[in-house]
């Protein structure tokens, strides 16, 4: 058992170097700043977003780019949301050219995404959800990304809140955000996150848009990136600018948190990339084999010396990799939420892993069977 343990540890050990590695491509993977300033198109799918959707106006209004138009689509919100545009294009009269207002004319997030990028008239497309805070230069500084060879920029996004709870969040989040640079660092694309995306229109209509996932609730970032990897290699980069990454609030109760998660997921036994299906086992196979390690070693069944080094070593790794993305988050290093993180991590990857093989979610008031469309 010392050696099987052992060789669990050593892998992800290994594997956290590899990511590490990784970040450090992408992020000085200095390409020359692009001069040129075309039309952006800023698309927004908009569903019950009422309490959030003006102030992401704002945040888009006070943009320092000087040619951007904005896209909202309307997913059929049963609350405010439409109203709050409406009262917010009233109160912002004489500013207001940038921006329409449509419906969605199909149903869910990649319907009304795929509508938005029909309308679109700019080249480059950048994403971002109704509850986001956005910085003032999100779009200049995204834009100056964008080199004859790129087809796809990935930003970072960053969760806010000053609660504990929301550093754990904070922490949690920032190990997604790192670990996706980093497999894009070695140009294996895993992780994406539509909150913060820039693409070509000629190559989202060039790979078919969503066509393949669009019966899938989520994804519209993972999967897009995917064909877009396989159709244009080498033409995706992760955006390394702190003044691009986009805010959002950290989850308020452990319900919306869950179903985000377990949404997430879900869309990972759906991946074609057998890359990811390892990567993904690998990892879950870890923290199973972390979890199980102080029973074995209560039990005798593995050594406390040799335990209790394994674990420490791992989470120095960790810490390793942790700090350099905190950085660029512009996140303060919190070492209590860390070691918390130590231990209650484990138990939500081997949770979560489970339960979205085996039940839905809810998502804006739409209920899903893992993963596929809504009831």
């Amino acid at each position: 058992m010392n050696i099987l343990i052992s060789v669990f540890f050593i892998l992800y050990i290994f594997l956290l170097v590899w990511l590490r590695i990784g970040w450090n491509k992408s992020v000085h993977n200095k390409r020359k700043i692009n001069p040129v300033k075309p039309l952006v198109s800023v698309v927004v799918a908009m569903r019950n977003e009422e309490k959030t959707i003006a102030r992401l106006l704002t945040d888009i209004k006070n943009q320092v780019y000087p040619c951007f138009e904005v896209i909202i689509v309307d997913d059929h919100s049963d609350d405010g949301s439409r109203g709050a545009v409406e009262n917010w294009l009233t109160e912002n009269a004489g500013k207001t050219g940038f921006l329409r207002l449509v419906n969605n004319e199909g149903v869910g997030k990649k319907a009304a995404l795929a509508l938005a990028v029909q309308k679109a008239k700019g080249e480059l497309i950048m994403t971002t959800d109704a509850d986001c805070e956005l910085l003032q230069s999100w779009i200049s500084k995204t834009v100056e990304q964008f080199d004859d060879q790129t087809n796809l920029i990935v930003g970072a996004v960053r969760m806010k809140g000053k609660q504990f709870t929301d550093h754990l969040q904070q922490l949690e989040f920032a190990s997604l955000i790192g670990s996706g640079a980093a497999t894009l660092g070695w140009q294996r694309p895993t992780m994406a996150n539509g909150a913060n995306l820039a693409f070509r229109k000629s190559v989202f209509n060039a790979v078919g848009a969503y066509e393949g996932n669009s019966h899938i609730a989520s994804g519209d970032d993972e999967f897009l990136m995917r064909k877009i990897h396989q159709r244009f290699p080498g033409s995706i980069f992760f955006n390394h600018n702190s003044d691009t990454v986009v805010d959002t609030a950290a989850h308020q109760n452990f319900k919306s948190f869950t179903n985000q998660r377990i949404r997430w997921a879900s869309k990972w036994a759906l991946h074609q990339s057998y890359f990811s299906k390892l990567l993904a086992l690998l990892i879950f196979s870890f923290q199973l084999a972390f979890l199980l390690s102080p029973w074995l070693m209560y039990f005798g069944y593995l050594n406390i010396n040799l335990g209790l080094s394994l674990i420490l070593i791992k989470a120095a790794v960790e810490w390793f990799f942790f700090i350099p993305v905190l950085r660029l988050l512009r996140l303060p290093i919190n070492l209590a939420a860390f070691i918390t993180l130590q231990f209650i991590y484990p138990y939500y990857v081997v949770t979560i892993g489970l339960l979205a093989n085996v039940v839905g979610y809810q998502w804006k008031g739409r209920g899903y069977n893992s993963s596929k469309s809504a009831h």
